[in-house]
């Protein structure tokens, strides 16, 4: 006989006052099942091991704060000896409450929940579960069902069982190499099907060739979709900084040595203004920084149309053109006082 469904109205709802999500890094980092996913031999290991220590520290990590913790890091694919050489590598101080297993995991549907159970029924403050790789602990799917539904009903215990505790449980996984990297989804790159993905609270992927900076894009129900670009040095990651804000940056470096740009500052500067036509600027540039990247005055319009917010933005410097027949396209520039004039 089927159980009854739990219903409640949405007055209900709003008079019990269902708290947010838990972090145990703030911000990047959820309660709830995580899927980590990286192009193999891409540093995952190292960075689920710091990610296990700051936490069971209690230090910040990449910046954010943590919820001090302890943690359990299954290291299925790892050595106890590799483990050690690693745990040295970035400087843990080897914390009490950082547990760790190299052996013994059985299978989601052969008694892993019941061990992890054990596990956190053992400590008073558990906050991190990583299992690395979920490869070494998948149940064979039942018969007939394709691949989408036995990962669904493979890892929603795993799921289950994280949001219930209120413990980050995070799941490490590959790309597919035979998905390759031509996707424009890189979430559909991880190995098998989309299920584990589809269950999981958050997900955390790393994009990136091998040896090179990677971007790590995060996702997930209750937390804002995010992406940071890292470099691992030595045994290290490092938070290199928010995509967004990096390529604001580099634009506007670009933006400021741009050999055009210093022209036109250097111009309108001497008197507030600067008029005149395309190849009196180019000339002037030429003269100036002894070389410019516009060829001709067509190109010149378009690095000119392409630099003219931050040109307003961070210099002050409002420009206006016209069409000059056959004397060609000219422009002014000037500061805000001078277009008063």
């Amino acid at each position: 006989m089927a159980t009854e469904l739990k219903v409640f109205t949405a007055e209900e709802l709003q008079a019990a006052d269902p708290q947010p999500p838990q972090f145990v890094i703030d911000q990047i980092l959820p309660a709830g099942f995580v899927i980590l996913a990286a192009p193999p031999k891409t540093g995952k290991s190292w960075l689920c091991l710091a990610l296990a220590d700051a936490i069971a520290e209690g230090s910040t990590f990449w910046g954010f704060q943590t919820v001090k913790g302890s943690a359990l890091y299954l290291a299925l694919e790892d050595s106890g000896y590799r483990l050690n050489s690693r745990l040295k590598a970035i400087g843990s101080r080897m914390p009490p409450n950082l547990h760790l297993a190299i052996r013994g995991a059985e299978t989601i549907g052969g008694g892993l929940i019941e061990q992890i159970g054990k596990w956190a029924d053992s400590v008073p403050d558990g906050k991190l579960i990583v299992i690395d790789t979920l490869g070494r602990v998948k149940s064979a799917g039942r018969p007939g069902m394709n691949a989408y539904e036995a990962d669904t009903q493979m890892f929603a215990p795993l799921q289950q069982f994280a949001v219930k505790r209120g413990i980050c449980l995070i799941g490490v996984s590959h790309f597919s190499k035979a998905k390759g990297l031509a996707l424009d989804d890189p979430y559909e790159r991880i190995t098998g099907s989309m299920g584990a993905f589809g269950v999981a609270d958050a997900a955390w992927i790393l994009c990136g060739k091998r040896g090179e900076d990677q971007t790590l894009r995060i996702t997930g129900r209750d937390i804002t979709d995010a992406e940071y670009k890292l470099h691992f040095k030595g045994a290290t990651w490092h938070m290199l900084g928010n995509s967004e804000a990096l390529e604001k940056q580099a634009a506007i470096d670009a933006y400021k040595q741009a050999a055009i740009i210093r022209t036109i500052r250097a111009l309108v500067k001497e008197q507030g203004f600067w008029e005149g036509s395309a190849t009196i600027l180019l000339n002037e540039i030429w003269s100036r920084e002894h070389d410019c990247s516009a060829a001709n005055a067509r190109e010149l319009g378009r690095q000119i149309h392409q630099y003219r917010d931050m040109l307003l933005e961070i210099d002050g410097i409002a420009y206006s053109q016209r069409n000059g027949g056959k004397a060609g396209r000219s422009y002014r520039f000037a500061t805000a006082a001078a277009t008063l004039i």
